[in-house]
């Protein structure tokens, strides 16, 4: 948490809009900042990314797709998409859903952005099974790196069991250089 995650992720897919890139941002943190952010009003919200967590097959993206500008659509995200992790506890192939729904989109995008909560749990392993690539923020802290060594593990754990093989790149984030511990981490990160 705190690393750069959701700033990276609605700055990413707004510099690609501008690029004229279709995208889709999936908001799956359940604090909904990206979201928020983006001046959604989270609150007024018929259906969010929960919805397409909660079991009912019929809820697909575009159900819940929300339009952010030219070329951009959203996701968003509610509070209550914290209350998925226990809900998918017991469900077959609940590493899967969001993967399965990317997958029936009859829309065309050219990226899906995913910004992700700040944990390991179900709805990050979703992101990681839709995803090809992962781009990972990192702040200058001994607890980032961490973070980023279990993110890796469940990388790896997902190319063991699933054969799904994710790209991962570092991107460096509220990175003062002038101190010395900065830049060896920036350095051991490169």
């Amino acid at each position: 948490g705190g690393c750069g995650k959701t700033t990276t992720a609605t700055s990413l897919s707004a510099f690609l809009a501008l690029s004229n890139r279709k995208v889709l941002l999936i908001d799956l943190d359940p604090q909904s900042h990206a979201s928020i952010g983006l001046n959604i009003k989270v609150e007024e919200l018929e259906k969010s990314a929960y919805d397409i967590f909660a079991g009912s097959q019929a809820v697909q993206l575009e159900d819940v797709m929300v339009p952010v500008a030219d070329r951009f659509d959203l996701i968003p995200s509610q509070m209550i998409l914290s209350a998925v992790e226990q809900e998918l506890a017991e469900r077959p192939g609940r590493e899967s859903i969001l993967l399965r729904s990317v997958q029936q989109t009859k829309r065309a995008y050219d990226y899906l952005v995913v910004d992700c909560p700040p944990s390991l749990g179900m709805l990050t392993v979703n992101a990681l099974r839709a995803c090809s690539e992962a781009l990972i923020p990192i702040d200058m802290s001994v607890f980032s790196l961490q973070g980023v060594a279990r993110l890796l593990e469940v990388v790896e754990l997902l190319k063991n069991r699933y054969g799904h093989d994710i790209s991962c790149r570092a991107v460096a984030t509220m990175c003062d250089t002038r101190t010395r511990f900065a830049a060896e981490l920036l350095g051991d990160i490169e």
